[in-house]
């Protein structure tokens, strides 16, 4: 299961669901030291994927909100013609 975040990337929610459940067992089971670095080496993917995915959506969101001021659909944030 875990292995699929080096593959391709899973779901928003399952990434953090996953990341969950990995801070959960770091921090409450006395695992040896290669599956710590193992649950952190994956934690770490999955952080990164969470952390593209949410920056993809703030571009796509300032790309909608450009077009949308672009268009004349927020007249309050363009500046007065006082021609």
């Amino acid at each position: 299961m875990m292995k699929k975040t080096e593959d391709q990337p899973v779901p928003f929610d399952e990434a953090i669901a996953q990341l969950e459940k990995i801070v959960q067992k770091l921090e409450s089971e006395q695992l040896p030291l290669e599956d710590l670095l193992t649950l952190y080496q994956q934690g770490a993917a999955l952080a990164d994927q969470c952390a593209l995915r949410l920056n993809e959506a703030r571009v796509r969101m300032e790309t909608i909100h450009s077009a949308a001021a672009d268009a004349g659909s927020e007249p309050e944030t363009q500046p007065e013609n006082r021609s």
